[in-house]
């Protein structure tokens, strides 16, 4: 899940995107995509890897 503000530069507001099309979408578009445009929620550590692990931040997410 992405910021609000993110997601705008991406997508209408109620617009659903897989994973694979808002990295599309980004690309597309020239927004570089960073472990700060992420929600701090459970959703992004599901996966393997997580959206946390893929942009970086599991040693953030791993930290007491």
């Amino acid at each position: 899940m992405l910021r609000r503000a993110t997601w705008r530069k991406l997508a209408r507001e109620r617009e659903l995107l897989c994973g694979d099309c808002v990295l599309q979408r980004a690309s597309e578009q020239g927004i570089g995509l960073t472990f700060a445009d992420l929600k701090p929620c459970p959703f992004n550590l599901f996966g393997s890897p997580s959206w946390f692990g893929f942009f970086g931040g599991d040693e953030i997410v791993k930290q007491p």
